[in-house]
């Protein structure tokens, strides 16, 4: 019974240091405050633009297969 009681005083004593407010509640003027935070947030977002040439891709030359421009290396029988 104590053992319960000092648990419960324990947790509930401990509410601005489980507090984190919503990021709707953050304002504007928070963000992006220095150029460092600018230049990491631009950084990250730009290496998501295009495939990358790493772990053997074809990286931006891969695009090219969902368009009309890739030419196979083998050509069609039905043409032949």
């Amino acid at each position: 019974m104590q053992l319960g009681l000092v648990a419960l005083v324990g947790l509930a004593s401990c509410n601005k240091y489980l507090y984190i407010p919503p990021p709707s509640s953050i304002i504007p003027e928070a963000y992006l405050d220095e150029e460092s935070q600018l230049a990491a947030y631009t950084v990250n977002q730009y290496a998501g633009l295009f495939p990358s040439h790493g772990n053997w891709s074809f990286g931006t030359f891969g695009i090219a297969g969902n368009t009309d421009n890739m030419a196979t290396p083998t050509p069609a029988h039905k043409f032949i």
